[in-house]
């Protein structure tokens, strides 16, 4: 590989980073409040696309330039589709199964509710007022271990934890465990929800891809000597996946919105007894998140036919961009897009290589990145 297509490759690989970035984005904010990953969310790319221009162009679309008004209303209509599927996908597939309880220990992730009666206290005795000489009986404690007689040494202690076989600790430990029994709900309803998107678009786009018109239209290059050419559609999807980025990280960082999501993403409970509804911020999450999905399918899905089918990949390429240096860190989840970016463009300009390595490449990563957080 010559140097004027190493650093060609280098910065388209930088602008897909950049939009893969976004997608990291919208798993890492996910995962910080509700604490479960979206695996419908590469299916929100495609479908998010794939609505924005069945709206303005129409169910046979080419790749040609758009006018100032249609390309605004792409633009538009593919953010809020985005935004809107995936809050019905957290709706439908994840606050069902989402964890109740947080990884840490604290109170409820997902539908606390601020005016919420707190539950009755069952580990301590009822006693009768003093006068009341009549009442003879104490209530009996809700859940307290019964002892067993002298010489039962072998009876099992009702209420206490049961020790399972040797052999059996995975299983008894998925059954004793309610973050992980959420977790194989979660995670279904997610793949059911990718899928079903995919079906229900399938049927108004059955071709297995699609050359999408582009919003940026087609700039040309930009020659900076040397034998070195930058297409300045990659600048142009860099700058913008780049700002979008860390525009958004930093309202979330610097506002009273962002304050409040990671009130809830600290302790959720807490943050309802202080009154904030914190169902009303993990949808406002999940819709933030469609809406980074959406712009990220417009800035990636010109540069080559897409098809439904694409989703899936493109959601594990921002789920590694999301797991590649600290899953829910925002800053981070934008470098690890960066990242695998780079890593896929020069892959891809690669003689010896190509697509298929550059594919196997990442999905090895996050493969080893999962098993790495477990």
């Amino acid at each position: 590989m010559s140097g004027p297509v190493a650093i060609q490759a280098l910065v388209t690989g930088l602008a897909t980073g950049a939009a893969y970035g976004l997608i990291g984005l919208g798993f890492a904010l996910v995962w910080r409040l509700t604490r479960t990953l979206a695996f419908a969310h590469g299916d929100v790319v495609t479908g998010a696309v794939f609505v924005g221009v069945l709206a303005v162009v129409g169910t046979v679309p080419v790749a040609s330039s758009l006018g100032a008004g249609a390309t605004l209303a792409l633009s538009a209509v593919t953010v809020l589709a985005g935004a809107a599927l995936s809050v019905a996908v957290y709706a439908i597939a994840v606050r069902p199964f989402a964890p109740r309880e947080s990884a840490w220990g604290g109170p409820a992730i997902v539908g606390a509710d601020a005016g919420a009666e707190a539950p009755p206290v069952t580990d301590s005795r009822w006693r009768p007022a003093r006068g009341a000489a009549d009442a003879r009986y104490e209530a009996p404690v809700a859940d307290a271990p019964r002892r067993p007689a002298r010489g039962a040494a072998d009876t099992p202690v009702a209420g206490a934890p049961h020790r399972p076989a040797r052999g059996a600790a995975p299983l008894a430990r998925l059954a004793a465990d309610p973050l992980r029994r959420g977790a194989l709900g979660w995670a279904a309803g997610g793949l059911a929800a990718g899928l079903l998107v995919r079906e229900l678009l399938g049927l108004i786009f059955p071709q297995q891809s699609y050359a999408l018109p582009d919003p940026l239209g087609s700039p040309g290059t930009l020659a900076l000597g040397g034998g070195v050419a930058l297409p300045v559609r990659a600048l142009e999807v860099l700058a913008v996946g780049l700002a979008v980025g860390v525009l958004v990280e930093r309202l979330l960082a610097w506002t009273g919105a962002g304050a409040v999501m990671r009130a809830v993403a600290d302790d959720a409970g807490a943050a309802a007894l202080l009154g904030v509804p914190t169902e009303r911020v993990v949808l406002v999450a999940f819709a933030l998140a469609g809406a980074l999905a959406g712009l990220a399918g417009l800035l990636i899905a010109p540069q080559a036919p897409l098809g439904l089918e694409d989703g899936v990949l493109l959601g594990l390429k921002g789920m590694t961009a999301a797991l590649l240096l600290k899953l829910g860190a925002l800053r981070l989840a934008i470098a690890g897009g960066l990242i695998v970016g780079a890593v896929e463009g020069l892959i891809l300009a690669t003689p010896s290589l190509g697509a298929g390595w550059a594919d196997l490449t990442i999905l090895a990563a996050l493969a080893v990145l999962a098993a790495l957080r477990r």
